[in-house]
């Protein structure tokens, strides 16, 4: 019997205007397999955080696929305030 998937993220945002301040996302196996539907949402997903304002934190736990898979977005300098 195969379980919902169940995927979480964390957004901080800003009290009042509810603007996002800050992403976080913990990965999970599914991000990482390019067979899975989840990979394909999560894919589009970052690349919307990687071009709006707020900084996306990456949290990856899962040592097993780390090596085998390397994410191909542009880095995007932004000023330090």
């Amino acid at each position: 019997m195969e379980l919902p998937l169940r995927l979480y993220t964390v957004e901080v945002r800003e009290t009042g205007t509810l603007r996002l301040v800050t992403a976080i996302e913990v990965l999970s196996p599914v991000n990482k397999r390019s067979s899975h539907e989840a990979y394909h949402d999560y894919l589009r997903k970052r690349r919307q955080l990687l071009h709006s304002e707020a900084p996306l934190i990456e949290i990856d736990l899962l040592r097993v696929a780390a090596s085998a898979h390397r994410w191909q977005v542009p880095y995007r300098q932004r000023p330090i305030v």
